[in-house]
């Protein structure tokens, strides 16, 4: 409610709105795309989740590569997302 004790629409549709981003997130896997669109879906996803370490986002974008990719990027033992891409080019 609104400081006038009114229902904020816009405020629970944009909540309602983050909340199916922030599902979308978890969700995001590479699906057969090429590895920069992949990329680009997760970076855009990941601003509706907060407090997640540097190292939790990492593991989640490895395990939503398609396999061999992600067995392989594993072996490689990046210390960040953008250490893995660079790898990746």
């Amino acid at each position: 409610m609104g400081g006038d004790g009114k229902v904020d629409k816009e405020a629970i549709h944009t909540n309602v709105l983050g909340v199916r981003e922030y599902n979308a997130f978890f969700n995001c896997n590479e699906k057969g795309r090429p590895i920069n669109e992949y990329h680009l879906e997760f970076t855009k996803l990941l601003r509706y989740v907060a407090n997640m370490t540097s190292k939790y986002i990492l593991d989640k974008f490895i395990v939503g590569l398609d396999e061999p990719l992600a067995s392989q990027v594993e072996n490689l033992q990046p210390k960040s997302l953008t250490e893995l891409l660079n790898r990746l080019r």
